[in-house]
């Protein structure tokens, strides 16, 4: 997961392949995906700078999940 939505932005964390990412919005081929404190225990952290909440995921390097959300 990087810090910014562009190739060059510096890695806060390997997220384990597999690992279900809530997306908060999507910025062109980026998703913004939010860090969860177990992500922080899961993941590999490479760099943490202000304890960032949110990163970003290339649309290149993602599986996307549609779950319908009970509405009761």
């Amino acid at each position: 997961m990087q810090a910014g939505a562009q190739s060059g932005s510096d890695i806060l964390v390997l997220v384990p392949q597999g690992t279900v990412l809530p997306v908060i919005e999507r910025r062109g081929p980026w998703f913004v995906v939010e860090i969860s404190p177990k992500l922080r225990t899961t993941g590999t952290p490479m760099r943490w700078y202000k304890d960032e909440k949110r990163g970003f995921r290339h649309e290149s390097t993602v599986e996307t999940l549609k779950y319908k959300l009970d509405p009761g």
